[in-house]
């Protein structure tokens, strides 16, 4: 049976993911917001992919390892997903 999310669970969904975007915005420049957002669309498609993704903190999780950690340790990180080898235990722990 599927669960249904109110709608103050999707409103406070929504909110999250608009700080996320605006806060890309308003820290990198137009090329460099674009990169990461296709690289946090990339871990996306992965995790649903690995029915990874069950809520809405492992966005939050995806969303450190791009921005703090950097693009190097995204490829690096999806490297493993490809061998097989994700955790998520020391997912910003790339450097």
């Amino acid at each position: 049976m599927k669960k249904h999310l109110s709608r103050a669970q999707i409103y406070k969904n929504d909110l999250f993911l608009l700080k996320i975007f605006e806060s890309i915005n308003l820290y990198l420049d137009k090329k460099r917001f674009f990169e990461i957002f296709n690289a946090f669309l990339w871990v996306l498609w992965c995790c649903f992919k690995l029915e990874m993704i069950k809520n809405v903190i492992l966005f939050g999780t995806m969303l450190e390892l791009i921005i703090f950690n950097g693009i190097v340790c995204l490829e690096k990180k999806i490297r493993e997903l490809r061998k097989g080898q994700w955790s998520w235990s020391g997912i910003c722990d790339c450097r």
